[in-house]
Formats: C-alpha cells, structure tokens, sequence
C-alpha cells in the first residue's frame, strides 16, 4: 500500500498520533491514543501500518485496513524503531534509552538480536538498517558512529 501523502500523522506531546487531511488542517480524521507516555517514533511501511514507539516502552502497530492494534513491551523507553525494508512483516530494529539496540521478531515479539555497546547518555539516539540489512548503525553521545554485524554482533566505531 503506497501512502497518500495528504494523510500526515504528526508526533503530538499528548500521546496520541492523530491523521490529518493536509486540505482540511483543523480537525483529525483519526486518532491513535493508546499510548501513556510521549511518542518518540512514527514509521509508516508499505504494509497498511502505522508503527510507533513511545517513552511508556512500548511498540504499537496500528494495522489499518484490519482495525487491528498490536502492543509490544520493551521495558525501556524507545527512542526510534525502523521496520525491515526486506520484510517489514517480519522485522523492526528498536533503539531504545537503555543504550541497547534490539531486533524484533514482529509475528512472536521476541528478540532476535541485541546490540550494545556505544553510550547514549541522555542523546536521543536512531537507529537504521545498513545495506542489505547484515548490519545495523547508531551513533553514540560523544559524536561517533556505530556499526553492528548482526550476524555475530561485532561493533565498530
């Protein structure tokens, strides 16, 4: 499913993602409010999904053509989350306060891979998919960027 741009769901301090109509700005034509705590993160993948993460812990996928919400719990604050371009079904990469980076199995909720290592401190820190999904990269509170083999989770910085 490929997005209509004139549907644009803003991060609100009100934890809540609400759609607005670009045409009409004054009133949502949806709105998510499931989460207690600030939503940190919005990913939108082809798949019909809104995804976020928040600083409650949790990961919400809100499937919109079944009306259906999924809630994973971390544990610990997210700070962004990126779906699988391969297979965004099937994969998310969590980057998350605890300065952890953690891949998720989407249909169980387990974790397949953690990475750490770099420090994260008090930055707000992303987290992206390398090329050809064997790694991933971060960056770190003193300016310097990470990258993980997640097949055998080296580091290098």
């Amino acid at each position: 499913m490929l997005w209509d741009m004139r549907y644009v769901p803003p991060l609100l301090a009100d934890f809540s993602v609400r759609s607005n109509d670009r045409a009409n700005t004054r009133d949502p034509i949806q709105t998510l409010k499931d989460a207690t705590s600030s939503i940190t993160h919005v990913s939108m993948p082809d798949t019909g999904e809104i995804i976020t993460g928040s600083l409650d812990g949790y990961i919400r996928a809100y499937d919109l053509r079944m009306g259906q919400l999924t809630e994973d719990l971390v544990g610990h604050p997210i700070t962004s989350i990126a779906p699988s371009s391969n297979s965004p079904r099937d994969s998310l990469l969590v980057s998350c306060s605890d300065g952890r980076l953690r891949i998720f199995d989407r249909t169980d909720g387990s974790v397949l891979q953690t990475c750490e290592g770099h420090k994260v401190g008090q930055v707000r820190n992303k987290a992206v998919w390398g090329y050809g999904e064997g790694s991933v990269l971060t960056g770190d509170e003193e300016g310097r960027a990470w990258g993980y083999n997640i097949l055998d989770v080296s580091d290098s910085t």
